[in-house]
């Protein structure tokens, strides 16, 4: 199991503040670029006196991992009392490597209309309080929430 470098809720702090200062939520797009945000993660890292990421692409991409599975996590997290809430307890495979469906049987058409909303409320609150991490040497545009689809479609 690899070192932890940063706990999770300092790197969540950490993450929230560089993003609020760098990140424009109506365009998706970031006013720094990868390698500023790898530095003020090296430096909370060394001051919890743990080894930082290589400041280059490959550390980057490093950290790049944890904040995906840290993404990951969070939209689980956000994900479970929506399924509980509309008693989904039950999953489709559909092989590896391929998201598996929601059971929803059970559910009239309302419900499961209300359950996709409720599932990309989360998917939209996730893009924009956790939005990914931009490029490494360029500046970019993050990815638009459906939301934002919707609005430029409009």
């Amino acid at each position: 199991m690899p070192e932890t470098k940063l706990a999770t809720a300092d790197y969540l702090q950490l993450f929230a503040s560089w993003r609020n200062d760098n990140h424009d939520p109506t365009t998706s797009s970031w006013s720094a670029i990868g390698k500023d945000f790898l530095a003020v993660v090296n430096s909370a890292i060394k001051k919890a006196g743990n080894v930082g990421y290589a400041s280059t692409a490959e550390g980057y991409d490093s950290l790049r991992a944890k904040h995906n599975s840290t993404r990951v996590k969070y939209k689980k997290t956000l994900r479970k009392p929506v399924e509980m809430g509309f008693s989904i307890v039950e999953w489709i495979s559909h092989g590896p490597g391929k998201p598996s469906t929601p059971v929803m049987n059970h559910l009239d058409a309302e419900g499961r209309n209300a359950f996709m909303v409720a599932m990309g409320e989360v998917d939209n609150k996730v893009s924009q309080k956790m939005p990914g991490l931009p490029s490494y040497e360029m500046k970019s545009r993050g990815g638009l929430t459906g939301d934002q689809m919707d609005d430029l479609l409009d």
